[in-house]
């Protein structure tokens, strides 16, 4: 019995998979690709006709954590700064190229957001909010570094 939304059990495992889907959701196993169907034409037989593979692309507003992990129609520069801002505030003590690469990133992404912005969608909203994040990540990084280099040489000053 198939849950709503999934239509066909995968080949390797029996687990339901969405409509359309390549990776089973379950073993992660590559699904077999449909064959081919050849284009319609007009006066022409479908057999002199050139096949046509067809197009999977993944579709937004997705339910699984992967739509919350990595969006559709966000910016590939506002997740990298994000993320490895991120990574440059969790670890302060080799976190530095991080933070600085999350830097760089961060303003890339409020740099090329502009034409986005101006159309007012949804993936420029959180493009913006992911740069912005990944920006303050990086300057507590930052600002984590600043803290122990003083301290270090406040130490070496009075030791």
């Amino acid at each position: 019995m198939t849950q709503p939304g999934f239509v066909t059990p995968c080949p390797r495992c029996g687990a339901p998979m969405p409509q359309g889907a390549s990776l089973c959701p379950a073993c992660a196993g590559a699904t077999p690709m449909p064959a081919p169907h050849p284009l319609p034409s007009h006066g022409q037989s479908s057999s002199t006709q050139p096949y046509v593979a067809p197009q999977f692309q993944r579709q937004s507003g997705g339910s699984d954590g992967t739509e919350f992990l990595i969006p559709t129609n966000v910016s590939a520069w506002s997740i990298a700064a994000c993320y490895i801002g991120l990574v440059g505030c969790g670890l302060p003590f080799i976190g530095l190229p991080f933070a600085l690469v999350g830097l760089f990133c961060g303003i890339m992404a409020l740099a090329r957001g502009r034409k986005k912005r101006s159309q007012g969608t949804y993936g420029a909203v959180t493009s913006d909010i992911r740069a912005i994040l990944g920006i303050i990540f990086s300057l507590l990084g930052l600002g984590w570094w600043v803290v122990m280099l003083v301290a270090n040489i406040a130490r070496v000053m009075h030791g």
